[in-house]
């Protein structure tokens, strides 16, 4: 095929593992186009990130940009619902190089500025520009029709379909192969807020994250994306939320999702504190009905890449890394073959392999984080004099694992976790954090490091 709608790749959105995919692609000599329904700059959640992505920002080469734009992430910090117990991990204990900085972005400036460097490397992006159907011609023959926001209808061909779609998760639901992650079906709600008062955390640029326990299996995430910008989100159990939107209604409340948002928020101390004198600057977010995967993910012509495949509780801030990091592996497979002269999706095995053991390790991860009884990363049951020093290699695997060391060592760290979750062996490795009942030892960062805005030369 040799005509001006036909390209060797086609990449079903055009957020972070989409452009990511079409620059490396792109950048090596293969026709890319990316077909993304919204005109960016767009509001989305998902803000921040975790060190492990500096690698991808490296191979990608927006290091300069990110470090000019975005306030940095040095840590995180866990406190319990009534504000007395917390913890800090800090990543720069265990990784001892510049990756450890990582970033709090707004996303809207942030996947603008991935979409138009892969536009940059020579991909075309079509912007308000919706993949409607795809249709399997024959093998490495794809015919795909998009409408815009015209709704001009336009068919264009291509050897390999990349479904990099995120939730709207085109083929999983276009074949209907949604699989739900059983136990772990969640409901958000986030907007922003100005006018906040910024506790010792939140200046050094920690993400703060309260645990909601109970029937909530939930937590509120708030992240400094800037000194006077605070984005603010409570993820909360599907089950106790519909529970929860039908009392609301019935005592007559006219926007239930707001009402439950700032309830569940303001029982939180630590929300009181920070949040007490201050104003939301954008309309409510809600996000329903994630957590899922699908089994079919790859073939010899198509990938699903992202949350296109798989999508879980944010709780340990994964997607945007584990889109990404998949994103490099796959785009760098397909370009080997290229290469050869082989088939595109010729031997993707391994890629996968390592993806699906990502996603499993992080499930796991997810499914202790709420059972405080096995993973207590808040102290909230955990004020034993022993002292985490006396496991410090099960201190540095968890602080690692926050770090988003998902990939290459999934099979290590699942045994980890898989220790923790043994009852008869867990007492034994309790202990895995610092806990303000010992010490209050902080990441160490100045205020004008973290934001900048507030640094001498703004940018």
């Amino acid at each position: 095929m040799n005509n001006k709608f036909h390209s060797d790749v086609v990449i079903i959105g055009g957020g972070p593992t989409g452009s990511t995919l079409a620059t490396l692609l792109a950048r090596s000599g293969m026709s890319v186009r990316v077909f993304e329904k919204e005109i960016f700059p767009r509001d989305h959640v998902g803000e921040s990130l975790l060190p492990y992505c500096h690698e991808v920002f490296k191979e990608l080469g927006v290091l300069d940009e990110m470090n000019k734009r975005f306030s940095r992430k040095p840590g995180v910090q866990f406190t319990a619902l009534d504000g007395k117990d917390y913890s800090v991990w800090c990543f720069g204990h265990v990784i001892k190089d510049d990756s450890y900085l990582s970033y709090h972005v707004m996303r809207s400036k942030f996947d603008e500025m991935l979409l138009n460097h892969s536009a940059a490397n020579g991909a075309i992006v079509h912007q308000g520009t919706r993949v409607t159907e795809v249709e399997h011609v024959a093998t490495y023959n794809w015919k795909v029709t998009t409408v815009n926001q015209q709704r001009e209808k336009q068919i264009f061909t291509t050897n390999f379909l990349l479904d990099a779609s995120g939730q709207d998760a085109f083929w999983i639901n276009s074949k209907r192969q949604r699989e739900p992650y059983h136990g772990l079906a969640r409901a958000a709600f986030a907007t922003h807020w100005s006018g906040v008062n910024y506790d010792e955390s939140l200046n050094e640029g920690l993400i703060q994250i309260v645990y909601l326990g109970g029937e909530k299996m939930g937590w509120i995430w708030m992240i400094p994306l800037e000194h006077n910008r605070l984005s603010v989100g409570v993820a909360l159990n599907a089950d106790y939320v519909k529970k929860r939107c039908a009392e609301l209604r019935a005592e007559g409340s006219n926007n239930w999702m707001l009402d439950l948002y700032k309830d569940e928020l303001f029982k939180a101390e630590k929300a009181k504190e920070i949040l007490g004198n201050a104003h939301t600057v954008q309309p409510l977010i809600n996000i329903s009905d994630f957590s899922y995967f699908t089994s079919d993910q790859y073939g010899d012509d198509y990938a699903l890449v992202g949350d296109a495949v798989a999508f879980l509780d944010p709780i340990f801030s994964s997607g945007i890394y584990i889109g990404i990091k998949s994103a490099s592996l796959v785009a760098n497979k397909l370009m080997a073959n290229h290469k050869a002269g082989l088939p595109p999706g010729t031997n993707l095995h391994e890629e996968y392999k390592q993806i699906n053991g990502a996603y499993k390790l992080i499930e796991k991860f997810i499914r202790l984080f709420y059972d405080p009884s096995r993973l207590d990363l808040a102290g909230i049951n955990t004020h034993s004099q022993l002292g985490y020093m006396k496991h410090e290699e099960a201190f540095a695997l968890a602080h690692l694992l926050l770090a988003g060391d998902f990939f290459a060592q999934h099979e290590r760290y699942l045994g980890f976790l898989e220790m923790l979750d043994n009852p008869k062996v867990f007492a034994n490795w309790k202990n895995l954090v610092q806990d303000k009942h010992r010490t209050q030892i902080r990441c160490g960062h100045k205020i004008e490091d973290i934001y900048p805005e507030l640094r001498k030369e703004v940018v």
